[in-house]
């Protein structure tokens, strides 16, 4: 027969199990997701999305947007944009984290890492966050944009767009060539332009409502 000491026994020891589980589980979930978010993400055309890569330029992932799935969300996050053209939604997006986003040591010149908007005048642009407040700044360096000729929907929207309260965004060491509009800050947003190029472009930066514009 079991004694209420028997009960209360086996009551203990299972809630001493399930704790335990619930520890295990909340660590290994703990480690999986410090382990997915990287300081530096390398992207190549070349490479693979998947968990395990991205975090040297022996194993890069295959796209920007899943570069910022895997990068730190503080403002210190650096992804690296490897040799070769970036084209497509899964590429060029609205971005929801600041980072930097750097042109590879391998690379010699913008004109061998660059966003191609193929000429889509519905197509996307290079959005930077819309999160002013927070006071991070999102870096672009040594990369290119080629071909966006984009629809103007109301206002001109650059191949580098500033959707709202982008808060501080510097463009750096950059090349655009065959553009309609290249920059378009706006609400808030405060650009710092150095050292960049222009081809072939209509306008290089439009500067709308209260954005600030530093070059």
């Amino acid at each position: 027969a079991i004694t209420a000491g028997d009960f209360f026994f086996c009551l203990f020891t299972m809630r001493q199990v399930l704790l335990i589980a619930l520890l295990t589980f909340v660590t290994l979930f703990l480690l999986v997701d410090a382990q997915s978010l990287l300081n530096r993400v390398y992207v190549s055309p070349f490479g693979n999305n998947d968990a395990d890569s991205g975090a040297t330029s022996d194993s890069p992932v295959r796209t920007v947007s899943y570069a910022q799935s895997r990068v730190v969300a503080d403002g210190t996050g650096v992804i690296y944009i490897m040799p070769g053209v970036y084209t497509g939604t899964s590429n060029i997006f609205g971005f929801s984290k600041y980072v930097t986003l750097a042109a590879h040591s391998s690379v010699q010149s913008p004109r061998q890492a660059y966003f191609d908007g193929q000429n889509d005048s519905d197509g996307p642009s290079l959005s930077v966050p819309n999160q002013g407040s927070k006071g991070l700044t999102f870096t672009i360096r040594g990369l290119g944009f080629a071909n966006f000729n984009l629809a103007n929907g109301g206002y001109p929207r650059g191949a580098v767009d500033f959707p709202g309260n982008a808060g501080n965004v510097t463009i750096t060491n950059c090349e655009f060539w065959n553009v309609g509009y290249a920059i378009t800050p706006r609400l808030g947003g405060a650009l710092k332009l150095l050292s960049s190029q222009f081809t072939g472009v209509s306008s290089p930066v439009i500067v709308l409502y209260s954005a600030t514009t530093t070059i």
